[in-house]
C-alpha cells in the first residue's frame, strides 16, 4: 500500500462553528481505479470535503463509485473523481476522449448538469466529473476544485477565505456550477530549489517543515525539489552530500569515516558575516522563540554548532542520511522528484583530498546516496565564478567524465543532470551542453545576477532538457520584504520562448515570497498570465472583496524594482564581514517618509476589511512593511550617530568632547534603540515560520553587533561612563501577545503522531496553551491543555503531541 493510502487529513484552521451545517447538498464520490498501490481517491475526497467545510461551513458526504451509478442522492450535487479507464457512463466517456488529446498530466473537470441514475429513480442537481491522465489526478482535481471555492495555496499554508453566508444560511445553490476546466501544465518539471546556507531558509527546516511544504507543493501541482551543497573551507561543509570512498559505507548507507560538517545555527558564527550568540542573550524578546542556546538543524543534534571528533563527524552525516531519507520518501509518495549534488570541480572540495581520484570518490558519493536516500537526480553544480569568468573549464570537463565513469560502475537508480549560476562558462555558455553525455537528463541554471538578469539566451541553443530557475528573492535583500511578481512572470514567459522543459524557483523564505511563487505557479499552467491578473485574484483572496481592487493596485504599484530596498550585502554593518540582508549606516534612508507613503494607504484600508482571517492577513503585511520602514529609519539614525561620534572623536578638548557625546550623540543613541526596538517588534509580530525565526537571528547576530553593540561601546568611551537604561536594548518582548505555530501540517500518515510546536511571545509568560480539536463530522470540540514548561531559561515554548 502506498503512503498516500494511509494519509488522513488534519487542519489547523480557525472557523466559526455557528456556520457548521450537517446535511450538505454535496456528495463526493471517488474511484480508486489504480494499479500503482496508491489510493489517492479517498484522500482526494477527504481533502475536498475539508475545503468545503472550512470555506463554506458545510459538511459534504463521501461515497464509493456505486453511489453515482445506482443510488445518487436525489437533488444533491455530486463530484465524481473517476479514472478515464472507467467507461461505465456516457459522461465519463466524453471526458476520457477529451483527456486523450491532452498531455500526460492533463486533468479535466466538467460540470455536466443534472444527472439521472441508470435506474431512473434519482436525479442529481449537478454532476461534476473530474478525471486525469496520471495516477494522482484525484488530488489535482480536489485542489483545483478547492480553488473554485476561493481557497489558494502557498508554501506557508492554505489561504482560506472567511466564511460568508446569506440570510438563508447557504452560500449558493450549487458549489460548482458551470465548470469547464482543463489543467495541462506548460512545463514537465515544476518546483523549487530551496537554497542551503542561511538560517532564513532550508537549513532550519525540520522533517515536519519538509512534509508540510512538500504537501503544499503537491497542492500547487509542483513535482520537483532540488538542493545544493557547499564545502567552502575545512570548517564550512554542509552534510547534504557526503564525499568519501565506497569502503567507508555500511550496507544501510551509514558511513564509517567523515569530516566536519554543519548547517547554519545560532552559534556557528564566522560565515556570511554572522557572529555566534547564545539565544538566551537575544534582545527584544527574541529568546522566547528558541529552546536552546545553540539552535539549528535537527541534523546537528548532539553536535551543535558543529562536530569536533571523528565520532561526531560520523554521527552528523548518519543523522543527515536518515533525515534526507524521510524527506525523499515523503516527496516520492506525493509524486515529487528530488535532486541533490555538489559544486564542480570536486578537487575544490575542502576536507577531502580527491586529487586524481575523482572517479573513486564519485563512486562513493553515488553508492552512499543509493543506499541512504535514493534521490531521483544527482546534479553537478557549475562554478559560481562562471558568472563573469571562464576558469576551471578543463577541471569541470574532467569531473563530468569522472561522474559518468562512476555512474556506469555503480549503476544507481537516479539520473544525472547539471545546475549552476550559468549554463556554462562566460566565453561559451553552450560549452557544457556540447560535452555533456546525451544520457544526462537535463541542464539547468539560475538566472544571472541574483535574478536581475533574465534567463540566458544561450538556452535557445541548448539541446539537452532545459530547466530554468528564476529567483523569487535574492540573498543581498534577504532580511527585507521582496516582491518580484512581474519580473518572475517575465522570466517564465522567456522560459516558454526558449522551450524549456522545466521551471524551478530558488528561494529561502516561504511566506515572504508567497506572492511571486503563487504567480509563478499559476503561469506554469496558464499561458499569458499577467501580474495584473495575479494581484486582482490575490488581493481578493488575501483581504476579501471589500478592499480587493484598491489593494491590488497598491501592491502592483510597489512591486518588483519599485519596492524600496533598505538592506544589501554589505560589510559596513558589523565586524565580521559582508553577508545577506545587511543593515548599514546610510543617510540616504533618512528620506523614508515619501518612500513608504504606500504604508499609510494600506493602513487606511484596515477599517474596511471584514472577517478575522482577512484582517489577520492584512495585519501581517502591515507589520511586514512597518518592519521594513523601521529598518530604513534605524539605518538613518545609525548614520547620524556615526557622524556625531566622528565629530566628538575629532574634538581635542575633553570637556567639549563629552558635551557633544552627552547632548547630541546620546539622544541619537536613545533614538536608535527605540527604532531598533520598533523594528524588531514588527518583525516578531509577523513571524510565523522557521524562516522568519531565522531572519530574527540574521538581524540580531549579523547587523546587531554593529548598530547595537559597537555604537554603544564607542559612546561609553566618549562619555566616560555607562549608558543609561533607555540607551540599551531590553531583553523584554515589546509587542502584544503573539502565538507562533512554525509548522502547519494539513495531512499526516494514519499511524503518525502529530507534534504541534507552539511559541508564545508575551511580556508576561503564559501558564498554559490550549488546543481546540474537532472531528470534521462532529459539532463536539475537544480541548487539550498543556503546561508551558520552562524547557530553557524563560522560553514560552511547548510541544503538543496528538497521538496517532
Amino acid at each position: 500500500m502506498g503512503i498516500a493510502a494511509a494519509m488522513s487529513t488534519f487542519a489547523l484552521y480557525c472557523f466559526c462553528l455557528a456556520f457548521f451545517r450537517h446535511g450538505s447538498a454535496l456528495t463526493i464520490v471517488y474511484d480508486d481505479f489504480d494499479t500503482t498501490g496508491h489510493h489517492f481517491g479517498l484522500l482526494a475526497a477527504k481533502e475536498l470535503r475539508r475545503y468545503v467545510f472550512v470555506s463554506r461551513g458545510e459538511l459534504a458526504q463521501i461515497g464509493g463509485p456505486a453511489t453515482v451509478l445506482s443510488s445518487a442522492h436525489c437533488d444533491k450535487e455530486i463530484v465524481w473523481f473517476v479514472h478515464p479507464s472507467n467507461r461505465l457512463t456516457v459522461q465519463v466517456g466524453i471526458v476520457a476522449r477529451e483527456l486523450s488529446l491532452m498531455g500526460p498530466e492533463g486533468v479535466r473537470v466538467r460540470s455536466l448538469g443534472k444527472y439521472v441514475t441508470p435506474d431512473g429513480n434519482c436525479t442529481a442537481s449537478n454532476l461534476v466529473v473530474c478525471s486525469g491522465n496520471h495516477n494522482s489526478f484525484h488530488l489535482r482535481c480536489a485542489y483545483r476544485l478547492a480553488e473554485e471555492l476561493g481557497v489558494r495555496f502557498a508554501l506557508h499554508g492554505d489561504i482560506i477565505p472567511d466564511i460568508s453566508i446569506n440570510n438563508n444560511g447557504h452560500v449558493h445553490d450549487l458549489f460548482f456550477p458551470n465548470l469547464d476546466i482543463r489543467v495541462d501544465p506548460l512545463f514537465a518539471v515544476r518546483g523549487l530549489q530551496p537554497y542551503h546556507d542561511f538560517p532564513d531558509g532550508v537549513d532550519w527546516w525540520t522533517r515536519d517543515d519538509f512534509k508540510a511544504i512538500l504537501t503544499q507543493m503537491n497542492k500547487m501541482g509542483m513535482n520537483f525539489m532540488g538542493f545544493h551543497t557547499y564545502c567552502k573551507t575545512d570548517d564550512y561543509c554542509e552534510p547534504t552530500v557526503w564525499v568519501g570512498l565506497k569502503d567507508d559505507i555500511n550496507e544501510d548507507g551509514t558511513v564509517k569515516r567523515a569530516y566536519r560538517s554543519a548547517y547554519a545555527s545560532t552559534l556557528r558564527g564566522a560565515y556570511w558575516g554572522y557572529t555566534a550568540q547564545n539565544t538566551s542573550d537575544y534582545k527584544f524578546g527574541g529568546k522566547l522563540m528558541f529552546e536552546s542556546d545553540c539552535y539549528g538543524s535537527e541534523v546537528q543534534q548532539g553536535a551543535c554548532p558543529q562536530p569536533m571528533t571523528m565520532e561526531e563527524n560520523i554521527m552528523v552525516f548518519n543523522q543527515a542520511g536518515a533525515f534526507w531519507k524521510d524527506v525523499v520518501e515523503y516527496a516520492r509518495s506525493l509524486g515529487i522528484k528530488t535532486a541533490t549534488g555538489n559544486q564542480a570541480p570536486l578537487s575544490d572540495w575542502h576536507s577531502v583530498n580527491t586529487t586524481g581520484r575523482a572517479v573513486e570518490y564519485y563512486e562513493g558519493i553515488f553508492s552512499r546516496i543509493e543506499k541512504a536516500y535514493p534521490v531521483d537526480y544527482y546534479w553537478l553544480w557549475m562554478p559560481e565564478g562562471w558568472l563573469g569568468g571562464s576558469g576551471q573549464v578543463d577541471e569541470v570537463a574532467l569531473d563530468i567524465k569522472a561522474m559518468q565513469q562512476a555512474y556506469d560502475a555503480v549503476k544507481p537508480s537516479f539520473g544525472l543532470a547539471t545546475c549552476g549560476w550559468t549554463p556554462g562558462p562566460s566565453n561559451n555558455r553552450t560549452y557544457i551542453d556540447a560535452i555533456l553525455p546525451e544520457s544526462w537528463v537535463a541542464l539547468s541554471s539560475l538566472d544571472a545576477r541574483v535574478g536581475m538578469e533574465p534567463p540566458d539566451p544561450a538556452f535557445k541553443q541548448i539541446k539537452h532538457q532545459k530547466w530554468i530557475i528564476p529567483w523569487l528573492e535574492d540573498d543581498p535583500g534577504l532580511t527585507a520584504p521582496q516582491l518580484w511578481v512581474n519580473r518572475t512572470l517575465e522570466h517564465v514567459n522567456l522560459a516558454l520562448q526558449y522551450e524549456a522543459e522545466g521551471l524551478l524557483a530558488i528561494h529561502w523564505r516561504t511566506r515572504d515570497i508567497a506572492p511571486q511563487l503563487m504567480a509563478m505557479n499559476k503561469a506554469l499552467f496558464e499561458s499569458g498570465y499577467s501580474s495584473n491578473d495575479f494581484w486582482k485574484d490575490w488581493a481578493r483572496t488575501e483581504f476579501g472583496p471589500e478592499i480587493a481592487e484598491t489593494a491590488a493596485i497598491l501592491f502592483s504599484d510597489i512591486e518588483s524594482f519599485r519596492l524600496p530596498r533598505p538592506v544589501n550585502w554589505s560589510s559596513k554593518s558589523h565586524l565580521v564581514g559582508g553577508g545577506p540582508g545587511s543593515l548599514s549606516p546610510d543617510l540616504s534612508f533618512c528620506d523614508w517618509s515619501s518612500k513608504y507613503a504606500f504604508l499609510d494607504d494600506l493602513q487606511a484600508l484596515r477599517e474596511s476589511v471584514k472577517g478575522p482571517a482577512a484582517t489577520d492577513r492584512l495585519q501581517y503585511w502591515l507589520h511586514t512593511f512597518r518592519y521594513m520602514r523601521a529598518i530604513a529609519m534605524t539605518e538613518c539614525i545609525w548614520a547620524q550617530l556615526a557622524d556625531c561620534v566622528s565629530v566628538a572623536k575629532n574634538e581635542s578638548d575633553l570637556e567639549r568632547r563629552r558635551e557633544i557625546a552627552n547632548k547630541t550623540c546620546l539622544p541619537l543613541r536613545v533614538m536608535l534603540v527605540e527604532n531598533a526596538t520598533d523594528m524588531m517588534a514588527h518583525l516578531l509580530q509577523k513571524t510565523g515560520s522557521t524562516g522568519e525565526m531565522g531572519t530574527f537571528m540574521n538581524i540580531h547576530s549579523h547587523s546587531g553587533p554593529g548598530f547595537l553593540n559597537a555604537s554603544g561601546e564607542v559612546l561609553v568611551e566618549l562619555l566616560g561612563q555607562s549608558l543609561p537604561p533607555e540607551a540599551m536594548p531590553s531583553s523584554q518582548y515589546p509587542g502584544p501577545p503573539h502565538i507562533i505555530v512554525p509548522t502547519v501540517r494539513t495531512t499526516v500518515n494514519r499511524d503518525e503522531s502529530l507534534s504541534i510546536k507552539v511559541i508564545v511571545l508575551s511580556a508576561q509568560p503564559p501558564h498554559s496553551v490550549i488546543l481546540y480539536l474537532a472531528r470534521i463530522d462532529s459539532e463536539k470540540v475537544r480541548s487539550f491543555m498543556a503546561s508551558v514548561e520552562e524547557l530553557y531559561f524563560d522560553c514560552s515554548f511547548v510541544v503538543l503531541a496528538i497521538p496517532s
